[in-house]
This record gives structure tokens, sequence and C-alpha cells, in this order.
């Protein structure tokens, strides 16, 4: 449903994508999405599996190659797993989807300007707090806890981090 509510090109389109891309080519974040597959939510059966870690890191490999001008961050991974647990049986749908997702909801979070535009998504988010729970954000200034300590893992995989996959998909549902 995602990927139709996304736009996402029909199947055949983003099988085509999909399969021109050259996953043995070496790239500066095989080493980190290495790491990270692993680590990513390990405790759904499908991502622990070695095949649910095998797409997993296609997919993140895959993004990387075909965005050459973003940068893989940490939490890519994340934004990724929920999608690839309801998309398994179709990786290129998983690809053409993770794409849409990112296009739309966190378009220049993996950019190499990427760190101003968490600036500003972190000063809407204190304006926004101040305004609508004053006594909240008076309180988190007051014992020193900006929002920089607890908001960046929301904003960069729209929760998929910090929020088990079952909670990520009403979630990504109400967006």
């Amino acid at each position: 449903v995602w990927a139709a509510l996304l736009g996402v090109d029909c199947l055949l389109e983003a099988a085509k994508v999909y399969s021109v891309i050259d996953l043995e080519q070496p790239t500066n974040s095989d080493r980190q999405i290495v790491v990270d597959v692993p680590r990513c939510h390990q405790y759904h059966p499908f991502l622990a599996s070695p095949a649910g870690q095998r797409m997993l890191q296609h997919l993140l490999k895959a993004w990387v190659i075909y965005h050459h001008h973003c940068t893989y961050w940490q939490g890519l991974d994340s934004i990724c797993a929920p999608i690839l647990t309801l998309l398994q049986a179709n990786e290129a749908l998983a690809f053409a989807t993770l794409n849409a997702v990112v296009d739309r909801f966190v378009p220049h979070f993996f950019s190499s300007t990427s760190s101003s535009v968490m600036e500003d998504r972190l000063a809407l988010y204190t304006k926004l707090l101040t305004f609508h729970d004053p006594e909240l954000a008076n309180h988190l200034v007051h014992i020193e806890f900006p929002p920089q300590l607890y908001t960046i893992p929301w904003f960069l995989t729209l929760f998929a981090h910090v929020c088990p996959i079952t909670v990520v998909y009403l979630v990504w549902d109400a967006l």
C-alpha cells in the first residue's frame, strides 16, 4: 500500500531500475552498512535471519550506488527495515519504495549538507514545543536537555530507529 500511496512506478519499471545496479561495485559506505545491518531491528525474525540481513544489505548498497550524490548515514537502515519486512517478496519494489519514502519525508537528510537541514528541523521543533507546551519546553531548558539529545533519531529515521516495527507501521500509516 505504501508503494501505491507514494506513487512508486509500476512493478516492471522498479524491477528494471533495480536490476541494473551493480551490487558488487565497492562504495565508501560498504563497511558501515556491514556494521549496521546486523544491529537493525535484530528482534524481528525476518531481519535477524540471514536472508533478511542479505536483502537489507542489498537494498542499502543499491540505494548508495543509485544516489551517488548522497551520503549514507546510520539510520537509513532503520528506514529500510519496515519497508523490507512488508515487501520482502519483492526486493525491487522495496528499493523503489525506500527511494520514495526518503524523497518524500527526509529528502535532504542524506545529502552532504544535512547538518543545516537538521539544524532547521531542530529549530522548528523547539518553536513548536514552546508554542504547544511551554511548561515542558521551559523544563527541558532548565534541566539542560536540548532537543539534539532526543529528537535526531526521530527526524532522521521517521521514528523507525526508536520504535518497534509494528509501531512504525502505525506511525507511517498516519503520515
